[in-house]
């Protein structure tokens, strides 16, 4: 741009030139003669040469030549004020616009009023770099994040892929902390500098790796024998405990084992709850311990009438017992007896039986022989009972019967019930 301060510069020039040879013409032909007060010219005194400045500032701040002016990035123009001291040189402002990042020069061209004498006054301009360090793009795995962010990965994340453009191109950038991941939190910082090589900005988001979710058994034995969820292990009658192995396949996993003492015959519950490392995720795993029941059939107490007896043994009553009295107590009480052949005895030989049913169903089967005594030798005859068709008859008695009639009833009972009664004979006498 050019500012021209100064007007009317020819039209100045020529009159002082014109002087100059007026006042040497003059010289030439009036010489001094010494006489009363006689004219003398002069060189009329110029500033034709002069190229001051009276005022040089640039965006209002006065420079000189040389100077150096840092503006602001970005700063494309300035506003240069060149005055001369005479008004009537002239000024040629060159370099205040178009500035760029760096030095710039602005030069002032002050042409005297000779329009011969020049001097050229420079300002280097600076224009800073930029200092922008904002990013235009910060994502991790694709997703936008911002400064102070947190993102979830999960559990075995190593490293992401981290994006961050700056928004100056001129800018630098600095990634750290997206690779060798661990589980928890993990800092990932991204470091701008920006083109004017002073400015940083640092932003940082926070890498949470999932703790493992894995609630799974590597190892899972009852008794040293591998085992399932769900499973059932038979054990032997008595069993009250078990040995578990739990062993979780994430060691940072914590395993619970329940149910494994105290065992009770029949079904028994066995508990294993593993909660993985993150502390939510709770898998529980159950075995069904089957404790067998007892087998037992043998007796603790077998007494007849009061006697201790085993099995096989033989028994000896009175005369005329019909039922003892039997006491079989299972030596198992969750096993069974049952007795029968106690009662309804009779002379002679009776068999005692005993089954015993243990806890398991398993039996056994324990027999006594009961010998009933017969009776001491009498010679009793006597009848209890002599009835002849329901009429009672004593020895000797004489009945009558319808005619044609070939038999009667006899009822004969002795009075001794060991004792037999025989019909041997009946005589019948035919009557006309």
């Amino acid at each position: 741009m050019k500012k021209t301060t100064m007007t009317n510069r020819t039209l100045n020039s020529k009159v002082v030139r014109a002087g100059a040879i007026l006042s040497a013409m003059l010289m030439v032909l009036l010489p001094s003669t010494g006489v009363g007060n006689f004219a003398s010219v002069a060189y009329a005194a110029t500033n034709d040469q002069d190229t001051s400045l009276t005022t040089f500032t640039v965006d209002g701040t006065a420079v000189s030549n040389g100077s150096v002016v840092n503006v602001d990035y970005g700063t494309t123009a300035v506003d240069v004020v060149a005055t001369p001291n005479n008004s009537d040189a002239t000024v040629d402002i060159t370099g205040d616009t178009g500035l760029e990042t760096g030095a710039n020069t602005v030069s002032v061209l002050v042409t005297a009023a000779d329009d011969v004498t020049k001097q050229t006054y420079s300002v280097t301009v600076n224009v800073g770099q930029n200092n922008d360090t904002s990013l235009g793009v910060f994502t991790v795995n694709g997703d936008d994040v911002t400064n102070g962010a947190i993102v979830n990965l999960s559990y075995g994340t190593t490293e992401v892929e981290v994006l961050a453009e700056p928004s100056d191109v001129e800018a630098t950038v600095v990634i750290s902390g997206d690779t060798e991941l661990e589980t928890g939190d993990n800092t990932l910082q991204v470091t701008v500098t920006a083109a004017d090589g002073e400015t940083t900005q640092s932003y940082t988001v926070t890498l949470r790796v999932a703790e493992n979710n894995d609630a799974s058994l590597a190892v899972f034995a009852v008794n040293e024998d591998d085992v399932t969820n769900g499973a059932t292990v038979n054990l032997d009658y008595g069993t009250t405990s078990v040995e578990v192995i739990a062993e979780p396949t994430d060691v940072e996993a914590t395993v619970v084992v329940s149910g494994n003492q105290g065992l009770n015959t029949g079904s028994n519950t066995l508990t294993v709850t593993v909660t993985a490392a993150d502390g939510t995720t709770v898998q529980t795993y159950t075995v069904t311990l089957q404790v067998a029941a007892n087998s037992d059939t043998s007796l603790a107490v077998f007494a007849v009438n009061g006697d201790d007896v085993t099995d096989g043994a033989t028994v000896t009553v009175a005369n005329g017992t019909t039922e003892v009295t039997v006491i079989a107590d299972p030596t198992d009480p969750d096993a069974v007896a049952l007795v029968t052949g106690s009662t309804g005895l009779k002379t002679g030989n009776n068999t005692l039986t005993v089954d015993v049913t243990a806890a398991n169903g398993a039996t056994a089967k324990y027999t006594v022989t009961i010998v009933v005594s017969g009776p001491a030798f009498s010679n009793d005859t006597s009848l209890k009972t002599f009835k002849i068709d329901g009429s009672n008859v004593s020895d000797g008695a004489s009945i009558t019967i319808a005619q044609g009639r070939t038999s009667v009833s006899v009822e004969a009972v002795p009075n001794d019930i060991y004792a037999t009664a025989t019909t041997q004979h009946v005589n019948v006498l035919d009557v006309d």
